[in-house]
């Protein structure tokens, strides 16, 4: 899948409709891709995945992002575990993890054992 398409995709199914926005999301896609060193589709997953969560989280949240492009440009937009829950609140089980998640997170911890030297 090309970048843009994906970058449309996400736009599309997170209600973004700003041009600028979109291109920034396309720019984003790039970065995940080549920081994590996934697929754009598994990028499409994953962001699209996480707002749906973080759209069901909100009302157990101290504070919340006030649209889609936000919450994807944030630092934390993909650790739940990282976000602004209520104290007395216990945190939502996540979803189950598809295999673009899945993939994701070996990466990610293959990633920083190598940053590491472990």
């Amino acid at each position: 899948m090309d970048t843009s398409v994906a970058a449309r995709i996400v736009s599309e199914r997170c209600g973004i409709f700003s041009i600028q926005v979109q291109h920034n999301i396309f720019l984003r896609i790039n970065g995940i891709c080549g920081e994590l060193h996934v697929s754009p589709e598994a990028a499409v997953e994953m962001m699209i995945q996480r707002w749906e969560q973080y759209k069901e989280a909100r009302p157990k949240l101290t504070w919340k992002f006030s649209n889609p492009a936000n919450f994807l440009f944030s630092v934390d937009w993909n650790d739940p575990a990282a976000w602004p829950w209520i104290r007395a609140t216990p945190k939502p089980q996540a979803p189950a993890p598809n295999a673009y998640l899945i993939e994701y997170e070996r990466r990610k911890r293959a990633i920083a054992e190598e940053r590491s030297g472990s």
